[in-house]
């Protein structure tokens, strides 16, 4: 099954470089949509091969104050449990974010309550076999947002 073009940091993945060593490339979209009342975050992820066909989803929602950078992070650090899960190999991760994906791509010092998950994170990056985290729009993961959303109608309130 296709679901709408692939994307690598928001353009099509027919005109990004989506190759490695010959190979083509399978990307993670996380994103993180949050409650009015701020007392859960929903969940979207989306796994694709590199034809662009998804291979594994998860639509979830977390009980808990989160701000929309930590929530973000837990978004990214549930898809990569996902791919672990599943014994996936993924090459790029996408987030809404970019100062999340400077945590990873830069060499920002961690402090405060971030800093445990992002460790935690890059443990997983280096499992599952990320290269590299991207900065994506919200259209161009649309599937991944939708996914999040739902997680609110799909689940009891808190």
């Amino acid at each position: 099954m296709r679901l709408n073009s692939p994307t690598v940091g928001g353009k099509l993945a027919s005109s990004f470089n989506t190759t490695r060593r010959g190979l083509l490339l399978s990307i993670l979209n996380t994103v993180v949509a949050l409650r009015k009342n701020g007392l859960s975050v929903g969940i979207g992820v989306v796994i694709r091969d590199y034809k662009g066909l998804v291979v594994a989803t998860r639509s979830n929602q977390l009980p808990g104050k989160f701000n929309a950078h930590n929530g973000e992070l837990v978004a990214l650090r549930e898809g990569l449990l996902l791919a672990q899960f599943y014994n996936l190999q993924v090459d790029l991760a996408e987030v809404i974010s970019p100062s999340v994906v400077s945590f990873f791509n830069d060499s920002i010092p961690l402090v405060g309550e971030s800093m445990f998950i992002v460790n935690d994170i890059k443990v997983l990056f280096s499992n599952v076999g990320i290269i590299k985290c991207l900065a994506i729009s919200n259209s161009g993961n649309s599937l991944a947002l939708k996914l999040a959303i739902s997680a609110f109608s799909s689940c009891r309130e808190f």
